[in-house]
């Protein structure tokens, strides 16, 4: 079950998903999931809507390794244009905030969008900032990647600007999409921060 949920670290998982695709039950799942999220081996993150909701029924979720190099120890180096590397890169910058006590950490996901990142404010529940993580520099030249971000920001105006989008390699600020601000920092550098 761990060297499952280690290799699909970073990627979005389900219940159901889990127990076809090992033959277990859900409530036993559930169990091994508590245990390995006691050990500090792993750490699921909830999903919620564009609207910031969250689901009465969470059916999908997120897993990340606390540590990412328990990845390379599992299953050997990664190259910098692996298959894996983009879940990599956003297991690495979730694991630098997981310790963090002071915000609430989700991931939107809805039709067919996504946002990596959002934190929530703890009093108000509504998204306070948000981090589109990427391990490629094309959306700062196509910014239509960014569309998930301009829909995510209509429906929450209330989240911080700039938003933060990690590359490969760039570093500017500010950007301007569809009226919103953005700025690109490197994965590596923003990780390290």
């Amino acid at each position: 079950m761990f060297t499952i949920l280690a290799y699909n670290s970073g990627n979005e998982v389900s219940l159901d998903g889990l127990s076809k695709s090992s033959g277990v039950a859900k409530n036993t799942i559930k169990r091994y999931l508590e245990y390995l999220e006691a050990a500090f081996l792993i750490r699921r993150i909830e999903q919620i809507d564009q609207n910031a909701k969250r689901f009465k029924r969470a059916m999908f979720f997120k897993v990340y390794l606390t540590n990412p190099s328990m990845w390379a120890a599992l299953f050997g180096q990664l190259k910098p244009d692996s298959a894996t590397i983009g879940a990599m890169t956003e297991t690495v910058i979730f694991s630098q905030w997981q310790y963090a006590t002071v915000v609430d950490l989700y991931y939107a996901r809805w039709n067919s969008s996504e946002i990596d990142i959002v934190s929530l404010d703890p009093l108000t529940q509504l998204p306070a900032w948000i981090v589109e993580v990427k391990w490629r520099d094309r959306p700062y030249t196509s910014h239509a990647e960014l569309d998930n971000c301009v829909e995510f920001f209509k429906k929450n105006p209330n989240i911080d600007l700039p938003i933060l989008v990690t590359s490969r390699t760039i570093s500017d600020s500010p950007i301007q999409h569809k009226d919103v601000t953005f700025r690109f920092q490197p994965s590596s550098l923003y990780a390290y921060t």
